[in-house]
């Protein structure tokens, strides 16, 4: 009759197998992605609704276009709504792979556990808004005691 091997000395043995089995699984990976910061977490950190930013067209799509934010390095969705204040049918009507353009930031979605992130970005309220700075601008220059009437003809007259 055989007898069996004392526990202390079973389990030892199965731990050596269990080491020796995780040593030949492991492997070794390099990343420069888990050393450096996310971009994504930056760039909502610093962008928020209506921030200025600068980008390159990188791919067009039949909806809008891709843009790589120089700053950030990360892409953004233009709509093609929100290309032009005119109607335009396709993004390659107006723009090209290539094309260098300033927009506004209209909405960021940043949900890393669910590992969501994406940026609407806006050509068309960017220029909105620099009329709208424009006009605000052109206000205040002008005399607070000027009433309106006068504007008016003061228009008519150039």
């Amino acid at each position: 009759m055989m007898r069996r091997p004392p526990r202390s000395t079973q389990s030892r043995s199965s731990a050596a197998s269990d080491v020796y089995k995780r040593q030949e699984q492991q492997r070794i990976k390099l990343s420069l992605r888990k050393v450096q910061s996310d971009p994504w977490e930056t760039a909502v950190r610093e962008l928020k609704k209506g921030s200025p930013i600068t980008g390159q067209v990188v791919k067009l799509t039949n909806t809008g276009a891709i843009v790589l934010l120089d700053a950030y390095h990360i892409e953004a969705f233009l709509p093609v709504s929100q290309i032009s204040s005119e109607r335009i049918e396709k993004p390659s009507d107006v723009l090209k792979v290539g094309d260098q353009l300033e927009a506004v930031v209209v909405r960021t979605v940043f949900e890393p556990e669910k590992e969501r992130r994406s940026m609407v970005i806006s050509v068309k309220q960017k220029a909105i808004d620099q009329e709208r700075a424009e006009l605000r601008e052109y206000m205040q220059n002008q005399s607070s005691e000027t009433t309106m009437e006068e504007k008016v003809k003061q228009k008519d007259r150039e």
